[in-house]
């Protein structure tokens, strides 16, 4: 789904299997937009997560037909190719390289993260240079709170801060440019993808767990049967 729009100021990057998606990634993508400003969010269905190596993924057609579909009355929230056409798995420093060359210098990046994800960003490729190429919205997920992504970063990178009054940890090194950790706070939608396939599999309803247009995707090409 590409469209014309002009270049944004504060652009999110949403990456994921989004097999499917569902209706948890769109309360965080209108979270991030509220709390963020953001201009525009550009969601990225990964080829291959390397934390999923061995699992089975839904061809890239149909997770992109359906992204098209629910996010089409959307016209600031975009589809990206760039994770699906290179060659797996997808790391996301990678990713952040490239839309950091993309965008203008002044512009803001944000990366869209779970918290239960984001507090396992030691294990990710070059974890450090993630830090200084976009600032990170992190959402809560899991169980994981403010108290335990601190003490994260306390023990990663202690030279973050956490300010309470704008939910921010902010860098406070003297050397280095690393970005912002933003605290994205909004009510935790109990969905997960893996939820919604076993749903399917159990011939139960889904029509509360994702959009409509994904619903009527997913009937209508018998998928996760």
């Amino acid at each position: 789904m590409e469209q014309s729009l002009p270049p944004p100021q504060r652009l999110g990057i949403f990456g994921g299997t989004f097999d499917p998606l569902h209706n948890g990634h769109m309360a965080v993508a209108q979270a991030a937009t509220t709390h963020l400003l953001l201009d525009r969010i550009l969601f990225l269905p990964t080829a291959c997560s390397p934390l999923k190596l061995h699992g089975v993924v839904t061809p890239a057609r149909d997770r992109l037909r359906m992204l098209d579909a629910a996010l089409s009355p959307y016209p600031c929230y975009q589809v990206g190719r760039y994770d699906i056409d290179r060659t797996p798995p997808s790391f996301t420093v990678d990713t952040l390289r490239y839309f950091r060359r993309q965008v203008a210098p002044a512009s803001k990046l944000f990366f869209l993260i779970g918290a239960d994800a984001f507090f396992d960003i030691g294990c990710w490729k070059k974890w450090r240079d993630l830090f200084r190429l976009a600032s990170f919205a992190v959402f809560p997920r899991g169980g994981v709170g403010v108290k335990k992504i601190s003490a994260m970063l306390e023990d990663l990178l202690p030279e973050y801060r956490f300010d309470p009054a704008h939910n921010i940890w902010q860098w406070r090194g003297k050397a280095g440019s690393a970005q912002d950790v933003v605290w994205t706070p909004m009510e935790e939608v109990p969905v997960s993808a893996t939820m919604v396939r076993e749903k399917i599999r159990n011939n139960e309803n889904i029509s509360s767990l994702v959009p409509s247009e994904v619903a009527d995707y997913l009937l209508a090409n018998h998928l996760y049967r």
